[in-house]
């Protein structure tokens, strides 16, 4: 979810991860948008804020998590609809530390 119509806005991401352990993130950030010179637009990302780490059945753990990423917006048409995809780095500081990484593919709906 983003906020701004610019080349940066503001972000949000709130995200589970279901593995072996399962982990929860709130964060919130900045993403950085080339110019609208060309249909595809390339972007960074970065967003930091909570997770929660549960391993098996034992307590959950909190602490800090950041998420750097890239990407490119695809529009279907200008200022329309479009297809985002996304690669991201999870790091977060919790317990014994954790990392992963994070392919996305979506929709992208622009809202004025």
């Amino acid at each position: 979810m983003g906020l701004g119509a610019g080349r940066v806005n503001l972000v949000a991401d709130v995200a589970g991860h279901y593995f072996s352990e399962t982990l929860h993130t709130i964060q919130g950030g900045v993403r950085i948008g080339a110019r609208r010179t060309t249909r595809v637009r390339p972007f960074f990302q970065i967003v930091a804020g909570v997770g929660r780490l549960t391993r098996g059945s034992g307590r959950p753990e909190s602490g800090f998590a950041i998420q750097p990423g890239f990407g490119v917006d695809i529009p279907f048409r200008p200022g329309g609809p479009g297809v985002r995809v996304r690669a991201d780095l999870l790091g977060a500081a919790i317990g014994d530390g954790c990392c992963g990484v994070r392919l996305t593919v979506g929709v992208v709906i622009a809202v004025r």
